[in-house]
């Protein structure tokens, strides 16, 4: 997360049981230096998710280029008892896949239907892709969300790495109109605008 040359600015190793939680807090509302992130490691952190209040409280004035980690020994997480609405993630978040927007994927099949007239395969697809962790800031970075992320490891693994090729699309003069950051603005404006005409109960 925090790149080698920056580790002794940007990076922070505590221990729970020899800091205050006041600390802690006030080291989470600093701005990275020379940086876009900044790693605040508590290890041994029991004592201190049991005043974690103390730094959901604060939330508000806690900058989204920190990320906070708890190491927990034996402490099942209860964020409806706690008060925190956490985001949930299977495994590690480091699986990477391809996110292709709608519009680009249609415009994929209409050049390969108007230049192609023989039977063959074409992947319509960025040629490459984000982990799971990198899509979330992203998303996060977006709505300005500081919500803390849940990594969720009783689920089974999925395969590490999953993309596609596309030589052969853009070989046919295909170009993307959308990368990462500029296709989830669309998709969360579209969602926002649209939200209210689905059903959050019904099942795919």
């Amino acid at each position: 997360i925090i790149p080698k040359d920056l580790k002794d600015l940007n990076q922070y190793v505590f221990f729970g049981n020899e800091i205050k939680v006041e600390d802690i807090v006030l080291c989470a509302k600093k701005f990275p230096m020379m940086g876009e992130k900044q790693l605040i490691i508590v290890k041994n952190g029991n004592k201190i998710y049991k005043q974690i209040d103390k730094i959901v409280s604060q939330i508000g004035s806690i900058p989204a280029s920190t990320i906070l980690v708890l190491c927990l020994d034996g402490v099942k997480i209860d964020s409806k008892k706690k008060g925190i609405k956490t985001l949930q993630i299977w495994g590690t978040g480091k699986v990477k896949r391809e996110f292709i927007h709608v519009d680009d994927m249609v415009g994929g099949f209409i050049t390969v239907a108007e230049k192609v007239d023989t039977y063959d395969i074409y992947n319509v697809s960025y040629g490459s892709g984000y982990t799971v962790m990198e899509v979330l800031d992203k998303i996060k970075e977006i709505e300005g969300n500081t919500n803390p992320v849940e990594f969720v490891n009783n689920k089974a693994q999925m395969i590490p790495v999953r993309l596609l090729g596309n030589d052969k699309l853009v070989a046919l003069g295909w170009k993307a109109k959308y990368d990462l950051d500029s296709g989830l603005r669309d998709a969360l404006r579209w969602y926002k605008e649209n939200k209210d005409q689905f059903n959050p109960n019904s099942k795919p």
